[in-house]
């Protein structure tokens, strides 16, 4: 009992963390170049799994066998690293800057969804029941009011704000589609800070073509602030609190935490912020967490995976 108090103390914290890290992304992409917020938060979150990855014993703890990695496994390791940390990082920091707290938190929230759909439709690792088809048609219906947020008035800013959230979800679902299998021959913790740290050195390039023409000068303290929340509480912070309740948890009390995210980010962004939460958000966010409920409840083989882009990638 003490375990599973202890766990749900850590999930708690977990989704007040992410939920919160929303507002505190969207603060800092409104006055970062987002190649450069996005190159900032690479470099100090991999160092910091680096840090991790070393004191750990480095390579020699990533394989049972301690054996050295071969072409063909890096290769799938990189692919993994642009996926869940390159272009999920990048698409979510640019979303940010067009999309409100609330309803980025609501498109991440559907993450099970297109796990589910890649599964069935792509990998064929899972049977398409009529209870899962049911919650991907339900899901599908609130994603779409969500991602015209605004009603009758179309926005092209935010919808571009939503596609770009919605592409790293994609990215998002793809890593957790795909890695499954590479990242079960190794350890979860080194591969996690091995997957962080290719990711970086994999963007750092496109980062630093913009490091130094970037316009420090127009970056206020609130954007340093938000900065550093989304890059050691909402991601490594977050990250191991996560990772302490997914020990002593059900997946599916996991799952019930990680749908409440949604409604932390609203709250907060409106209470904090002023965000004004339209009528099509909050039906179109009912709707599509009653979607992925019908996909993830028991009689169901798809589990929500847990989402670390919740805490390292957004």
């Amino acid at each position: 009992m003490n375990t599973r108090r202890a766990g749900l103390w850590a999930m708690g914290g977990q989704t007040l963390l992410a939920g919160i890290g929303y507002s505190f992304a969207r603060t800092a992409s409104q006055e970062f170049d987002p190649f450069v917020l996005t190159l900032l938060r690479m470099s100090v979150t991999a160092s910091l799994f680096g840090i991790t990855f070393f004191l750990r014993g480095g390579f020699g703890q990533l394989t049972a066998n301690a054996s050295p990695l071969t072409k063909a496994a890096w290769m799938r390791l990189a692919g993994l690293a642009v996926l869940g940390v390159t272009l999920n990082q990048f698409l979510f920091l640019c979303g940010m800057k067009f999309t409100t707290p609330a309803n980025s938190a609501l498109i991440y929230a559907i993450t099970p969804l297109f796990v589910l759909i890649i599964a069935v439709f792509i990998l064929r690792s899972e049977r398409l029941t009529l209870q899962k088809g049911i919650g991907i048609a339900v899901a599908l219906a609130g994603v779409s009011v969500v991602l015209f947020a605004r009603g009758n008035k179309f926005d092209a800013e935010l919808m571009l704000g939503n596609i770009l959230i919605l592409g790293a979800v994609c990215c998002w679902a793809s890593y957790i589609s795909l890695g499954k299998k590479v990242i079960g021959k190794f350890d979860t913790i080194q591969a996690t800070a091995l997957l962080m740290m290719l990711g970086a050195v994999i963007y750092a390039p496109v980062g630093l073509w913009r490091l130094f023409t970037s316009p420090w000068h127009a970056v206020s303290v609130s954007a340093w602030i938000g900065f550093w929340y989304i890059t050691l509480l909402s991601s490594a912070a977050s990250y191991l609190l996560l990772t302490f309740a997914m020990s002593r948890l059900e997946s599916s009390q996991v799952s019930v935490f990680m749908n409440a995210q949604p409604v932390v980010a609203a709250a907060f962004s409106a209470a904090v912020y002023g965000e004004v939460l339209s009528l099509n958000l909050i039906l179109g966010g009912l709707v599509a967490i009653t979607g992925i409920y019908v996909m993830t409840r028991p009689s169901s083989s798809v589990a929500v995976a847990a989402n670390p882009r919740t805490t390292t990638g957004n």
